[in-house]
C-alpha cells in the first residue's frame, strides 16, 4: 500500500497542533489492531499498547498517548478514491475508555471500509512494516 497514492491531506482545524511521526504511529497501531473488525473498533490497554509500539511504560508515555489520541480524534483525513471522488473523515471517529478502563477507538465507517478492509502484513513483520509506513504517510501528509 502506499499512501502516496491514495492520500489527499491530513486537514486538522486551524487551532489543532500538527501530528507527529509517533502520532502517526500510534495511530496505525490502532488501525492494526482493529484491523479485521467489522466495526472498526480497537480495543487496548494503555501500557499494552506502549508496549507494541517498543515504548517505555510510565506515566509520561502514558500522558503522551492520551494526548496523541486527542491530537488524532481532532484531526482528518480527505482520502481521493481511484475514480476521483473524495471523503473526508476524522482520523479517530469515537475514543471511549482509558484511566483504568481498556480504550475502545472507533473509526469513521468509510474509513474503516476503505482501509481496515485491505491485506496486511503479519503480526511478526508489523512493527518493521509501521515504521515504514509511518514515514510514508508522514511525508505524503506534508507534500499535500
Amino acid at each position: 500500500m502506499h499512501f502516496s497514492e491514495e492520500l489527499k491531506s491530513i486537514n486538522p482545524p486551524v487551532d489543532t497542533p500538527t501530528l507527529s511521526q509517533s502520532d502517526i504511529e500510534v495511530w496505525l497501531q490502532a488501525l492494526y489492531l482493529a484491523h479485521g473488525s467489522l466495526l472498526g473498533n480497537a480495543i487496548f490497554w494503555e501500557v499494552n499498547f506502549l508496549r507494541q509500539l517498543g515504548w517505555n511504560t510510565g506515566r509520561e508515555e502514558i500522558q503522551y498517548l492520551r494526548d496523541s489520541l486527542d491530537r488524532l480524534a481532532k484531526n482528518t483525513l480527505t482520502i481521493q478514491k481511484r475514480d476521483h471522488t473524495k471523503i473526508v473523515v476524522p482520523l479517530l471517529d469515537k475514543i471511549t475508555g482509558g484511566s483504568g478502563v481498556p480504550y475502545r477507538l472507533q473509526f469513521h465507517p468509510d474509513f474503516a471500509a476503505f482501509f481496515l478492509s485491505r491485506p496486511i502484513c503479519s503480526q511478526e513483520k508489523w512493527p518493521q512494516y509501521r515504521r515504514s509506513l509511518v514515514v510514508e504517510f508522514y511525508n505524503a501528509s506534508r507534500s499535500n
